[in-house]
C-alpha cells in the first residue's frame, strides 16, 4: 500500500517526470483482502557498476573502508540473473586466498570484471567532499564533545522544537536538509546516545553527516544493506520521523518533489512517511528572504518576510498524502520557526505559536488557506528561541508530557507517552496532571464536551472534554513516596476526563492491564468481527489493515478461533502501528 495517494499513484501521475514517458512505471491492483496496491515491473539490468575496497584475482569484492553498503550485492545479482555484465572499481588488489570470507560482500562468481583506480584519491574518493574518513568507515569513533553547535537561525529552531518531541529509546529517521538538523540539536544536548537515529543508506545509531555527505554516519553502531533498511522501515520499525516539507495544503498534503522549476525525486520520504506512525514535518514559514531574529527573552521576530508562502491552496505533486495518514491514523506534526500544526479530521490545527508572533499578521496573513484554530494555541516553549543550550538533557527524562500526547479524532482517543519519565516529587506529578487537563481542552473538539453533571450545573463548572486514554508507563520512574499522590491524580483525571482509560509498559504500548474489564473476544471471529472488536477498543488501526491481516492468517478460511485472533492478528497489529492491545490477560 506504500504510496498509494501520492505522486507515484498511477492516478496522480505514476511516477512520470513528463509528457514525455509514456510507459506506466507502476500499476494499481486490489489485492484479495481488497486493499488498493502498486505493483512495480522488475528492471531488467544490462550492467551494474559497482564499487568496493579490495578484490582478489578472483574477483571476490570486500568494502572495508566503504562508508555504506548500499546495494552493490543486489545490483550484482539482478545483472547477473539478467544475463547482464558486472564491473566493479576498487582501490587495491589482494593475493588469492588472502581475503577473510566474512568479510567478502560479494562473491566473485557475480563479477566480470574489476577495474583498479590507478589514483584513489582522486578517482576512488569515499564521498563527494571527502577522500577518506575513518570514522564513516567505522574504524574509530569521533569525540561528539567537539561537534561545532548549530548558530542560531530560523533552521536551529525547528530543529530545538522538533528535538522536543524525541522521547528516550525511540528508533529515528532523520531526513535530508532540515531534519539534519534535530540530530546536531541532540548532539549538542547531550541526549543523542539516548535514541537510536537511522538513515536510508543503512546506519542505526550514531551522528549522520548532513548536506552532500548525507547518508553515512559516525560513531553508529550498525549497518545494513539499503534494501534491509526499508525492509526496516517498511515492517513499521521506525517510531518517530522527521522529514522535511516544501509546500503544504489545507489536507495536510505536503510536496517536497516538484517545487517551481527544481525537480528533487521523493527518495525515501514516501516509504518512511507512509509507514512511520509519528511524522514530523519540517520547514521554515515561507521562502526566499526570510530572515528572522531572537530576543534576550526569548521572543521571536520576524525581520523581513520571506516572499514565497508555502502553505497554499494546491501543490503541483503530493509526496505526502494528508488523508492517507488520517485513514492510518498516523500522527502528524509540521513544525516551523513561528508555530506548529497539527493535522486532525478536517484539516491542519493550528497547536502553538512562538513567543513574540502575531496570529494574524505573522500566520494567516502569510496563508493561502484558513487552519483550524480551536481556542488560544500553546506558547512555543520560550527556551528554544534563547541562546546557548535550552536545557532538554536536563528535561529529557523529566516531568514534561506536553510534547508526548497526541489526539486521534477518529476514535476519540488521547495517547500519552509516559516512557522514561522520572516523577520524583508531588509537584512533578500535579505539572502532568495539568498539562493533561489543558490539553483535553486545547486540542479536543467540542463534540467530546460531555454534558453537564450535577456537580458542574451545582458549582457552575463547564463540563469537561472527554476521551479514551491510552498511556504508556514503559520505564516510568517513580520515587516510593510519589506513588500514592501519582495515583490519586490519576483517580482523578480518569473520573473526570476519561471514558476509558488503558495502562501500558513497552515501546509499542504493549497491553499491561485495562482500567475497565474488556470484552472477551467471540470463541470464532470473521473478518468484520475483528474489525468491530478493534475499533470498539478503540485500537487505533485502519479497518483494512485489520482484514488484511485477518485474511493474511486465516488464509482461506472465513472464521478464525478466539487464540488465533490473540496469537497472530492483535500482535501483527500492535507491532506494525506502535499502538494499543496485544492479548487479553
Amino acid at each position: 500500500t506504500v504510496a498509494i495517494g501520492t505522486m507515484a499513484d498511477p492516478r496522480q501521475g505514476g511516477g512520470r517526470l513528463n509528457a514525455r514517458t509514456t510507459e506506466d512505471l507502476c500499476s494499481l491492483h486490489v489485492n484479495p483482502a481488497g486493499m488498493e496496491v502498486l505493483r512495480y515491473p522488475a528492471i531488467k539490468l544490462d550492467v551494474a557498476i559497482i564499487r568496493g575496497t579490495t578484490a582478489d584475482p578472483d574477483g571476490n569484492v570486500t568494502m572495508e573502508r566503504e562508508s555504506l553498503y548500499l546495494d552493490v550485492l543486489n545490483q550484482a545479482m539482478a545483472a547477473r540473473s539478467n544475463g547482464g555484465l558486472v564491473v566493479c572499481q576498487v582501490e587495491r588488489v589482494a593475493a588469492r586466498g588472502s581475503l577473510n570470507p566474512r568479510l567478502v560482500r560479494v562473491p566473485g562468481a557475480l563479477v566480470d570484471a574489476v577495474v583498479v583506480a590507478e589514483n584513489p584519491v582522486e578517482d576512488h574518493p569515499q564521498s563527494f567532499f571527502c577522500n577518506y574518513n575513518p570514522a564513516f568507515a567505522g574504524e574509530l569513533r569521533v569525540p561528539m564533545e567537539h561537534s561545532a553547535a548549530m548558530e542560531m537561525s530560523e533552521r536551529k529552531i525547528i530543529a530545538r522544537r522538533a528535538a522536543q518531541n524525541l522521547i528516550p529509546g525511540q528508533v529515528v529517521n532523520l531526513g535530508i536538509g532540515m531534519p539534519e538538523g534535530v540530530a546536531k540539536i541532540a548532539a549538542e544536548e547531550g541526549v543523542l546516545d539516548q535514541v537510536s537515529l537511522t538513515t536510508e543508506p543503512g546506519t542505526h545509531g550514531g551522528l549522520g553527516a548532513g548536506g552532500h555527505e548525507f547518508g553515512p554516519a559516525v560513531n553508529y553502531s550498525g549497518l545494513l544493506e539499503m534494501h534491509q533498511q526499508f525492509d526496516f522501515y517498511n515492517g513499521g520499525g521506525l517510531d518517530v520521523c522527521f522529514l522535511g516539507m516544501a509546500e503544504v495544503t489545507a489536507k495536510g498534503d505536503v510536496n517536497v518533489t516538484r517545487v517551481g522549476k527544481t525537480l528533487t525525486g521523493p527518495g525515501g520520504f514516501i516509504d518512511i512517511s507512509q509507514c512511520t506512525q509519528r511524522v514530523n514535518l519540517l520547514g521554515t514559514f515561507t521562502a526566499g528572504g526570510l530572515k528572522t531574529d531572537v530576543t534576550e527573552d526569548g521572543r521571536l521576530v520576524i525581520l523581513q518576510e520571506g516572499r514565497v508562502k508555502k502553505f497554499v491552496k494546491s501543490i503541483p505533486e503530493v509526496t505526502f498524502s494528508g488523508d492517507q495518514a488520517r485513514e492510518k491514523s498516523q500522527i502528524v506534526k509540521y513544525i516551523t520557526e513561528r508555530c506548529v500544526f497539527s493535522l486532525v479530521r478536517d484539516g491542519l490545527l493550528l497547536s502553538e505559536v512562538a513567543p513574540g508572533i502575531d496570529i494574524q499578521r505573522d500566520i494567516l496573513d502569510q496563508m493561502e488557506f484558513a487552519p483550524i484554530i480551536r481556542g488560544a494555541p500553546r506558547v512555543m516553549d520560550p527556551a528554544i528561541f534563547k541562546r546557548g543550550l535550552m536545557g532538554l538533557g536536563d528535561t529529557f527524562n523529566h516531568a514534561d508530557i506536553t510534547t508526548r500526547m497526541v489526539y486521534v479524532e477518529d476514535t476519540n482517543t488521547v495517547f500519552a507517552d509516559l516512557s522514561g519519565m522520572r516523577l520524583r516529587t508531588a509537584a512533578d506529578v500535579a505539572k502532568i496532571a495539568k498539562d493533561i487537563e489543558d490539553f483535553f481542552e486545547r486540542e479536543l473538539p467540542e463534540s467530546a464536551r460531555a454534558a453537564p453533571s450535577p456537580t458542574d450545573v451545582e458549582e457552575g463548572l463547564t463540563p469537561p472534554k472527554r476521551a479514551h486514554m491510552e498511556a504508556n508507563y514503559f520505564r516510568l520512574a517513580v520515587a516510593p513516596e510519589v506513588e500514592p499522590v501519582l495515583r490519586a491524580a490519576a483517580s482523578a483525571l480518569e473520573a473526570r476526563y476519561y471514558l476509558s482509560v488503558r495502562r501500558h509498559t513497552g515501546r509499542t504500548f504493549t497491553h499491561l492491564k485495562a482500567a475497565q474489564p474488556r470484552q472477551t473476544p467471540p470463541e470464532t471471529l470473521t473478518a468484520d468481527d475483528a474489525v468491530a472488536y478493534v475499533q470498539r477498543h478503540h485500537i487505533a488501526v485502519p479497518a483494512s489493515d485489520v482484514y488484511n491481516t485477518f485474511h493474511y492468517v486465516a488464509k482461506d478460511r472465513t472464521t478464525i478461533d478466539r487464540e488465533e485472533f490473540a496469537e497472530h492478528i492483535l500482535p501483527r497489529l500492535t507491532r506494525r502501528f506502535n499502538v494499543t492491545g496485544a492479548r487479553e490477560e
